[in-house]
């Protein structure tokens, strides 16, 4: 019956399931309410963020209670009980075996094999209690697998989610800086765009087949540019599901006396009880900010290639001060390592924009008169 004060602001939970079948299975229970399971299983758990609480009951037909009913004191309550079919013998004994320990996958797996743990038991399977993501845990899986490699090498957590994160930038720069140089190419384009509609103001299918035309000569995709949004989702993601999970950052220090833990939001000032209304805040995080920054300065230089006009600047607006601001409240109260990798990617990214501005001012200086100007050179 594990029971605790506050959750705080980890993204920790409490969920019940059971084993049976050869299937995990979900029990839904509401706040301040109780569930009788009458199904026959092999186990049942209270799984949490790091820790599950798993029983296992002998062949007697028990029902199992789940319980989450409000007890003076505690602020959340999970609880599981067993109840039994009437006894009708002089004696009877029941037995339970509990595991309550981490959840780490090469632990949990042991009790699937007899010869690999201490009460000859097989066939278990409580590693089922570590869920994954059937579109991005294998993912997540490889993430682990290099986090853990570069730990090895270099032993703090958050020195390998930044050599992760170059990595992962270094694999994606082909497509990515290809999709960049798009949205430069695009954003040079914008005067063009704009005397198009103009031109052809009240006639649609003319500008289509018009700007069509104008992007084949200038080699844009206008799509292209999305390609990076689109390749960070699936990374971020898989980021937040093992920076959110994996049981070795728990209390991971990555700079002493700021980031202590990699599994928790960092903390330079709690000015509680003081609240900050509508945000709940008591808390005074450094990181947000460095990546609210570091997010301004990356929308900024994204558009430096070109100039904006028109009804493009209202968009460029809402990229450039909008969305840096959306990820600022959805991730201020995130664990720091998920933080430490969506700054340190964003870092990665102005550097890699600024290469680009750097490329496309070099072609733009050698060649000032573009597509047209080539091909007057030619007639000449």
């Amino acid at each position: 019956c594990p029971q605790y004060d506050t959750l705080g602001c980890r993204n920790v939970y409490r969920r019940f399931i059971f084993y049976a079948g050869g299937k995990k299975k979900h029990v839904r229970v509401g706040k301040n309410s109780v569930h009788i399971q009458n199904q026959r299983f092999t186990w049942t758990a209270i799984i949490g963020k790091y820790f599950p609480v798993i029983a296992v009951p002998d062949a007697t037909p028990y029902q199992i209670v789940y319980d989450t009913k409000h007890v003076a004191g505690v602020k959340d309550r999970n609880s599981l009980f067993f109840t039994r079919p009437v006894i009708k013998s002089s004696k009877s004994t029941d037995t339970y075996k509990f595991y309550i320990g981490p959840k780490k996958r090469d632990i949990l797996s042991l009790y699937n094999n007899p010869e690999k743990n201490y009460y000859r038991i097989g066939d278990l399977h409580f590693e089922e209690v570590v869920s994954a993501s059937i579109l991005i845990g294998w993912l997540a899986n490889i993430f682990k697998f290099l986090l853990e490699l570069f730990y090895r090498i270099i032993p703090n957590y958050g020195v390998g989610i930044i050599l992760l994160t170059l990595l992962i930038k270094m694999v994606l720069f082909p497509l990515t800086h290809k999709s960049y140089e798009s949205t430069s190419k695009m954003q040079a384009l914008s005067p063009k765009i704009e005397e198009l509609k103009a031109k052809y103001k009240g006639k649609p299918e003319q500008l289509n087949k018009a700007m069509a035309e104008m992007y084949k000569k200038e080699g844009v995709n206008p799509l292209g540019g999305c390609l990076p949004m689109l390749l960070q989702l699936p990374v971020f993601f898989a980021f937040y599901s093992l920076l959110n999970t994996h049981f070795a950052l728990r209390g991971a220090i990555f700079i002493p006396g700021w980031i202590t833990d990699l599994s928790a939001p960092e903390t330079i000032w709690n000015f509680a009880p003081f609240t900050i209304p509508m945000l709940g805040w008591q808390n005074l995080r450094l990181l947000p900010f460095i990546m609210l920054v570091s997010s301004f300065f990356q929308s900024k230089v994204s558009q430096t290639a070109g100039s904006s006009s028109g009804g493009q600047m209202g968009n460029m607006k809402m990229m450039t001060y909008a969305m840096p601001l959306i990820f600022f409240f959805i991730l201020y109260d995130m664990p720091s390592g998920l933080l430490l990798y969506w700054t340190t990617q964003g870092i990665l990214t102005v550097v890699q924009q600024l290469y680009i501005n750097k490329l496309m001012k070099r072609k733009k200086d050698d060649n000032p008169g573009g597509t047209v100007s080539r091909k007057v050179k030619r007639r000449r």
